[in-house]
């Protein structure tokens, strides 16, 4: 897990929300229009680097990938 906002407070047991980067449907109403699909959830759970953390996946429909997205929070 990298993080590119110094002004995220990151501890052991802060949660983010995995997200992948998805096609528009048929039934979207933008298609050119950006859309998301989450994927679960990542626990940080130890601090590997200035601003990278080592994290456990605790909740997941998919495997989380290296380019996926996180969010803070679930």
């Amino acid at each position: 897990l990298g993080l590119d906002d110094k002004t995220v407070k990151v501890r052991k047991g802060t949660r983010f929300t995995v997200w992948r980067r998805s096609a528009p449907t048929e039934a979207d109403l933008d298609q050119k229009a950006v859309y998301a699909q989450k994927i679960g959830i990542v626990e940080a759970v130890k601090r590997v680097g200035e601003r990278q953390y080592r994290a456990l996946v605790v909740q997941s429909g998919a495997p989380v990938l290296v380019d996926d997205l996180v969010t803070l929070g679930e």
